[in-house]
């Protein structure tokens, strides 16, 4: 198999020439609806660190005097700097020899292997980040709510709360299970690198099974409802996604929102039934303290059989847009202005969320590239007859204007 090295060598040429720009397309604008909307800022990258200008309040220095008095005495506009780390997302795609000299009996048999390989680097890539881009940067993929321990076959069933969709979770996976207990939360001893073997979206069940070694019974120490999956070594590495801009009872970007309330985000954890005197009371929220637009909406999917529901009964229809990314959105009509709704299976049931896509960017070094490891993009893998690549890139998502969104739950879903 000595030939190979050359058809790796050929392989590396076509992945960085042929197929990156296509890949790079897909996993920025193909990822999620909301992030293809984004503007990508690479000025305020400095070092690692995003560095935004967050601004609040008025200026000061204006008021009404009388016809010989002083005039006002000036005050600055607010801003607050925010500063924090990029994000290092990564991926790795890996060819046996074997499939190597299978793609040899042919030209398209040869391409055919290739571009299999990165469309499902490209899929993979796609489905982590759309899902991330609406996490708070903890990697929480699940709450265990309970374990089953199976000794037979070494494998662990949780049973997950309804807190977040199972579609977060698939074979194939690999995942870490986290202790919640812990200051501050650390992965669970015994459980690392286990390998998602099986979901049932019904019965909100995930069954775990060791990759690297067998599975030992760790069930007892497992903590009901309150222990956590998380991709595998991604504990508090993912992207400061929407859910932590959302949370007001936290942190953002390091700077306290008891110290800067300016930083909270309006919302309503208990709508009800949805419609357009709904969500108009939640645009109105949002824009009326913070100057913000709302110009773009998400919503679950069962919010939006909901929404659709609710315009049946009024004998309507809900009108279709196009937007950025190649997305279809819904349309909702704000003082003659259509604003798109997409649904986002990532989204848990009931919630809906508002953005003013202004106040939003994607922030990177860079833009997803192979890593070139001294001897070009494939290296081969110790011990094992396959050849490995990886892709990385160092980016994240921010908000400047927390006050000019909002986030509602507690929707009746359909």
């Amino acid at each position: 198999m000595a030939d190979n090295i050359s058809v790796i060598a050929a392989m590396s040429d076509a992945y960085k020439s042929f197929f990156l720009p296509g890949l790079r397309e897909q996993a920025d604008y193909g990822a999620s609806a909301f992030l293809a909307q984004l503007e990508r800022n690479t000025e305020s990258v400095v070092g690692k660190d995003i560095r935004i200008t967050m601004e609040y309040g008025r200026s000061g220095g204006i008021g009404a005097i009388s016809e010989a008095g002083s005039f006002p005495v000036a005050n600055a506009h607010k801003f607050k700097q925010a500063t924090w780390e990029t994000r290092d997302l990564a991926a790795q795609t890996q060819i046996s020899d074997k499939a190597i000299e299978a793609s040899k009996s042919s030209v398209g048999a040869f391409a055919n292997m290739m571009t299999k390989q990165v469309k499902d680097v490209e899929r993979d890539v796609k489905i982590y980040v759309g899902r991330s881009v609406l996490g708070d940067g903890t990697g929480k993929l699940g709450v265990i709510h309970s374990v089953t321990w199976d000794s037979n076959a070494k494998t662990l069933t949780c049973v997950m709360t309804s807190a977040f969709p199972t579609v977060y979770l698939s074979e194939g996976m690999l995942v870490d299970i986290i202790d919640a207990s812990a200051t501050p939360d650390a992965t669970l001893t015994g459980g690392t690198t286990l390998e998602v073997i099986a979901v049932d979206d019904d019965l909100l069940t995930v069954t775990l099974k060791g990759l690297l070694a067998d599975l030992t019974d760790i069930s007892a120490t497992i903590q009901a409802d309150n222990d956590y999956l998380v991709a595998q070594g991604s504990l508090g590495r993912e992207l400061t996604g929407l859910s932590a801009v959302y949370d007001n009872a936290a942190t953002l970007y390091g700077l306290s929102r008891t110290t800067y309330p300016w930083l909270k985000v309006p919302g309503n954890t208990s709508v009800g039934e949805i419609n357009d005197m709904a969500i108009q009371a939640l645009i109105d929220k949002a824009e009326t303290r913070s100057g913000s637009t709302i110009n773009y909406m998400q919503c679950a999917h069962d919010v939006k059989r909901a929404y659709i529901n609710y315009k049946a009964a009024l004998r309507q229809t809900v009108d279709s847009l196009e937007i950025k990314g190649g997305f279809t959105a819904m349309s909702y009509v704000n003082g003659g202005k259509k604003i798109p709704i997409t649904p986002d299976k990532y989204l848990p049931n009931g919630y809906l969320d508002g953005m003013d896509t202004n106040d939003w960017a994607l922030y990177a070094m860079n833009d997803w590239s192979w890593r070139d490891q001294g001897a070009g993009l494939f290296t081969k893998v110790a011990g094992v007859a396959a050849w490995e690549a990886q892709l990385i890139r160092f980016c994240d998502v921010g908000c400047q204007r927390p006050r000019g969104q909002f986030r509602a739950s507690g929707i009746s879903g359909a």
